[in-house]
């Protein structure tokens, strides 16, 4: 299975990672100035303790730190208020394959998923966030939703 997700719309993000990696000069691509390790360092802890809020400098920090839960999802939200819904799917699939066992990225994968109209996959994110948190509000609301609209 890949890092971003099965879907071919779903590997758009990754691309932008990359390019704005490249642009940003953080890929280590010959012929660009990169950031010496002391000024990366220093970016990531910046990310990891006072994540930017813009896309553009949250997609640089994932590139950095692509198994950071906590970061995907910030990334996953920001792309969910900018209505970009397939790639906050993409986010969230990358942030539960990152951390199978992290609640939180199955509910936020659920509501994606609900979002671009996959109500089975939604009710499969919110089963599973629901096994791992029983009393998750969100992850009941997911499976009672499918069920719910199943039954019209």
């Amino acid at each position: 299975m890949s890092v971003i997700g099965t879907r071919p719309s779903a590997t758009v993000p990754l691309a932008r990672l990359l390019l704005t990696a490249a642009l940003l000069g953080l890929a280590g691509l010959p012929n660009q100035t990169s950031p010496t390790a002391g000024d990366l360092s220093t970016e990531t802890v910046r990310c990891e303790l006072d994540p930017p809020k813009d896309v553009l400098a949250l997609e640089a920090c994932v590139v950095r730190a692509p198994r950071d839960v906590e970061l995907l999802l910030e990334l996953g939200m920001a792309y969910e208020s900018a209505g970009r819904f397939e790639d906050a799917h993409a986010i969230y699939r990358q942030a539960a394959e990152a951390d199978p066992r992290d609640a939180g990225a199955r509910v936020h994968l659920g509501t994606a998923l609900r979002q671009i109209g996959d109500l089975e996959g939604a009710h499969r994110a919110g089963a599973f966030a629901a096994e791992l948190r029983p009393h998750d509000p969100v992850a009941r609301a997911l499976i009672t939703a499918d069920a719910q609209d199943s039954s019209q």
